[in-house]
């Protein structure tokens, strides 16, 4: 019977702690019985299991004949943060899922994530759906190119409120495209707002052929 004794870490900077977080698993035996670590009747998802629960983060787990075991943690690039808790925050990858733990910053250089309902979630996990990812990866990238920056988002049910570093904020929906929302944010703000944008509180952008703001009242 051949057993995997060949374990090959890549992209992890501590690979003993990652061979030890799985070596009790490894050492056991499944339901009939046999080695965890037999080459035919080990599990890869068990291991990438394992490895989250622990957070060590999102692994691609493989198995290579007749002996051998890849782990590999590919690069996430980091779109947004979100902290459920004080001190625990995590990167939020462009699927909308949760990845990699960071520390909470005191000015984050990412938008800041929250929700309008309960959040119970492990690493690796979807956080946002479908729909609102794609909503938010392609609304976000066009708010940059208007030179608008987002510095905190709130997701409620596919409707999502978005803080701008400006000082005002737009209400927008995920049931909506991304690019027609854009558009029409960006003829509002050049021919409607122009020179009273810094004088904004919001824009509503929740429906699909109309578009509201409000300008802060003056003292």
């Amino acid at each position: 019977m051949f057993r995997v004794t060949q374990i090959k870490i890549y992209n992890y900077p501590d690979a003993e702690s990652v061979r030890g977080a799985i070596k009790s698993h490894l050492e056991a035996r499944n339901k009939i019985f046999l080695p965890q670590n037999s080459f035919w009747f080990l599990d890869t998802a068990s291991i990438e299991n394992i490895l989250k629960d622990k957070d060590f983060g999102v692994p691609a787990v493989k198995k290579i004949f007749p002996r051998g075991l890849s782990i590999n943690f590919p690069e996430i690039l980091p779109w947004l943060i979100f902290c459920p808790a004080e001190n625990t925050c995590f990167y939020i990858t462009q699927s909308g899922e949760l990845g990699d733990r960071t520390p909470r910053f005191s000015e984050s250089p990412l938008p800041e994530l929250s929700f309008g309902q309960k959040i119970t979630a492990q690493i690796g996990d979807r956080i946002l759906s479908e729909k609102e990812a794609g909503f938010l990866t392609y609304f976000t990238s066009a708010l940059k190119n208007m030179s608008v920056m987002p510095k905190r988002i709130r997701v409620s049910f596919g409707e999502i409120d978005i803080y701008l570093k400006e000082g005002w904020f737009i209400l927008a929906s995920a049931e909506l495209p991304p690019e027609k929302t854009a558009r029409d944010l960006k003829l509002l703000l050049e021919q409607k707002i122009g020179e009273r944008r810094q004088a904004l509180e919001y824009v509503d952008m929740r429906f699909p052929d109309k578009a509201f703001y409000k300008l802060k009242p003056v003292d």
